[in-house]
């Protein structure tokens, strides 16, 4: 439920405007999210944070973490993503049979093959 992600990032209240967010959210979108993961994902690996390292750090060598540890290792690597893209994101990697865990390698594979193709879609215009 929209509300349930939400809530889990702001905790006891909703705000209109990240609900707003969620309406007019597309593909393009998750690409430019993709961009500016991945584009912080460089600056870290250059200095020697790996990132998927740390995820697996956090979720004690599962493929899942938390909500909260999903969050908490986000903001921890500075990726630059807001709430509501964080919300989208948590509700796209979510584990489909514990709904409070997200399966932080889809989240990094996908940033990555996302950058692939949106590198590879620039060079061709």
């Amino acid at each position: 439920c929209l509300f349930e992600y939400l809530k889990n990032v702001h905790r006891d209240f909703v705000y209109i405007a990240d609900i707003c967010g969620f309406c007019d959210f597309d593909e393009e979108k998750y690409d430019a999210v993709a961009k500016k993961c991945y584009d912080r994902f460089l600056v870290l690996e250059r200095e020697g944070i790996y990132i998927r390292e740390e995820f697996r750090f956090h979720s004690k060598g599962s493929e899942y973490l938390s909500l909260e540890d999903f969050n908490r290792v986000v903001r921890f690597l500075g990726l630059p993503i807001s709430k509501v893209e964080l919300c989208l994101l948590l509700k796209r990697f979510l584990n489909p049979k514990h709904k409070s865990q997200i399966n932080y390698r889809l989240f990094i594979d996908f940033i990555s093959q996302r950058q692939r193709c949106y590198g590879d879609c620039d060079r061709d215009d």
